[in-house]
């Protein structure tokens, strides 16, 4: 008989069964108390750890690592195909448990172009990095970056095992729950001769909207697509407002084609505009960080009385 690994803990730690009248869509995800962000402003520091997971989430990538348990078991050695790694490095890595599994580890086995194994050995380790990202844990953005990459890499070895929709399905929730709240902190930037103020998870969004690679990812279009959709059909809410008028203007993203058809329609833009300066009054960073975002805003404002 085949001997599967241990599921990943449910939500708080339990494992037994939500009760029947839990909603499926109530999040049971926290927020840790904000990190000393006192180190040279990177906007790859700009996730807060959740010391729980959403529990829709967790059924999601317990359903993908179901399916990968299937097919693939923990590999005894890794391949390391492109000849990137030592033995000893090899040997070090496939050592550590599941449950000891970090940023760094995820990082080689993930590696764009060149992952310490194949694909076949890699993949297993695939929920593990999904969860790792999903509660912001330290290197969150790094090992979202990687996983892009090699996710296109092998997007027809995914498709073919029927784990690229799962994949799908777990991102569309990780980065809808990351705009369904827009909360702002600072961090000492030297570069900046001061403080710089970012919003929470903005770093997430990176990985889909401004890539590293030459080409965007196969599967940030699709999560965007899917997600945008969702989220800013209508300006009916801060956080839908304020993540519009952030991604849609600020110099950091490629253009957005959906981001832009909703701003240059001046009721979207005049709707989110009442959002945010409503918010200003009672957000101490709200001023300092909106205005010139608002000023850029209004770019839009201009184009239409063309």
């Amino acid at each position: 008989m085949k001997k599967t690994r241990d599921t990943l803990p449910p939500p708080g730690g339990r494992r037994a069964k939500p009760k029947k009248d839990m909603k499926k869509s109530a999040p049971c995800s926290t927020i840790t108390a904000f990190p000393n962000l006192d180190k040279e402003a990177d906007v790859k520091k700009c996730t807060i750890k959740r010391s729980e997971i959403d529990f829709a989430l967790w059924q999601k990538i317990e359903r993908l690592k179901r399916a990968i348990d299937k097919l693939y078991t923990r590999p005894k050695l890794l391949s390391d195909p492109y000849e990137d790694f030592s033995k000893d490095e090899l040997n070090g890595l496939i050592s550590i448990p599941d449950n000891r599994i970090g940023c760094h580890e995820l990082l080689c086995l993930f590696q764009s172009h060149c992952p310490a194994g194949c694909y076949e050995e890699s993949v297993y380790f695939l929920p593990l990095a999904v969860n790792h990202i999903e509660t912001r844990q330290d290197g969150a953005s790094s090992v979202l970056d990687n996983l892009l990459g090699w996710m296109d890499e092998n997007r027809h070895a995914l498709g073919r095992d029927k784990l690229w929709r799962l994949c799908v399905s777990c991102f569309v929730r990780i980065i809808g729950d990351a705009l369904s709240e827009f909360r702002l902190f600072r961090v000492n930037d030297p570069h900046a001769r001061g403080q710089s103020i970012y919003p929470v998870d903005c770093d997430l969004l990176d990985g889909f909207l401004a890539p590293i690679a030459p080409s965007t990812p196969i599967l940030a279009p699709i999560v965007l697509r899917k997600v945008f959709r969702s989220h800013f059909s209508s300006i009916d809410s801060y956080p839908a407002a304020a993540w519009l008028v952030y991604l849609g203007t600020h110099w950091r993203y490629n253009p957005n084609p959906y981001l832009l058809e909703r701003l240059t329609d001046s009721r979207i833009r005049n709707d989110a505009r009442r959002f945010i300066l409503e918010k200003c009054r009672d957000e101490p960073l709200g001023e300092a960080f909106w205005k010139p975002i608002l000023l850029r805003l209004a770019h839009f404002d201009n184009l239409s009385g063309l």
